[in-house]
């Protein structure tokens, strides 16, 4: 098995620690997003049981009977 002249191996030891950066940004990322779903999954329940709610109390969310129609 023949050996790398010390260039090479200086170029492989900056490519594998460019990859590993990046791969740690990669990492910061994915985390980031899966924080902001795990917010939207909560919103999400939140106003699911809200609607529930309010349907099984009878109040229909798209119109209020008190109000008129804008032809009056």
């Amino acid at each position: 098995m023949s050996q790398l002249d010390p260039e090479s191996t200086i170029e492989l030891q900056s490519q594998i620690a460019h990859l590993q950066r990046h791969i740690e940004n990669q990492d910061a990322e994915i985390y980031k997003f899966a924080k902001r779903i795990d917010r939207m999954d909560q919103l999400l329940k939140l106003q699911s049981d809200q609607i529930k709610s309010l349907s099984e109390r009878g109040v229909d969310s798209s119109s209020s009977s008190s109000e008129r129609p804008p032809h009056y």
